[in-house]
């Protein structure tokens, strides 16, 4: 005998109405859960966007630092990472993001994709990982990896770890320093004025108390440069 046939009829409708429902919820689940995750990735990308501005704000001072002293710099910055799942060490990371900058990168997107097909030699200058499958290689990170890893970052620690590392190196090196310019500027002659660079980034998708966008600013001086005013 058919089930149908002994089922009382307001049975019947509650079953296909809660089958109904169950179709509907089933159907709006796929584009909501969709769409919560495209805007979790763009939320992602504005905050590694954001970490990328604070760090490229830098890249002219920190184009003068080299090797083991870029290392120095990024080893004050915390990792936000858990220490089981680190594949990539944070400064191999920043630098690589650092050398993708001063190659004329600039969205978070690009530096990614940059970082993730380094040429060998630089990863292997910054200490990247070897590659266990295959000896006298090394090992990028993936463009998904940096972009997870300068989201977590914070841009406001990001760049106050930079910054106090740079100012600290400043002191250290103060009177070498002054040295060095009290030479550049006596082979200049007198003509000379020292040139400054400026640099500047607006941190993306961050708003102050005021509600305006905040910037981070870098500069640095060099002796030697001619300049005039007029034509």
């Amino acid at each position: 005998m058919p089930l149908q046939s002994v089922m009382p009829a307001t049975a019947g409708k509650r079953l296909a109405t809660a089958a109904s429902r169950t179709g509907k919820l089933a159907v709006g689940k796929g584009p909501t859960a969709a769409g919560a995750r495209v805007e979790a990735e763009r939320v992602e990308r504005e905050r590694a966007q954001a970490a990328l501005d604070g760090l490229a704000a830098h890249t002219v001072a920190l184009r003068a630092a080299q090797g083991a002293a870029l290392t120095e710099c990024f080893a004050s910055v915390p990792d936000p990472r858990d220490p089981r799942g680190i594949r990539h060490r944070l400064p191999v990371v920043l630098i690589l993001c650092v050398a993708a900058v001063l190659s004329g990168e600039s969205s978070v997107v690009a530096v990614a994709e940059w970082a993730g097909h380094a040429p060998q030699e630089l990863l292997a200058a910054v200490g990247a990982r070897r590659d266990r499958l295959l000896p006298g290689r090394y090992v990028a990170p993936s463009a998904p990896s940096v972009v997870r890893l300068l989201a977590a970052l914070t841009a406001k620690v990001l760049a106050r770890q930079v910054g106090a590392w740079l100012a600290g190196r400043d002191r250290a090196e103060g009177p070498a320093r002054a040295a060095r310019r009290a030479t550049a500027k006596a082979q200049a002659g007198s003509g000379s004025r020292p040139a400054v660079a400026v640099d500047g980034k607006a941190l993306r998708g961050a708003r102050g108390a005021d509600g305006q966008v905040p910037y981070l600013l870098a500069a640095a001086t060099l002796w030697g440069a001619r300049s005039r005013l007029g034509p």
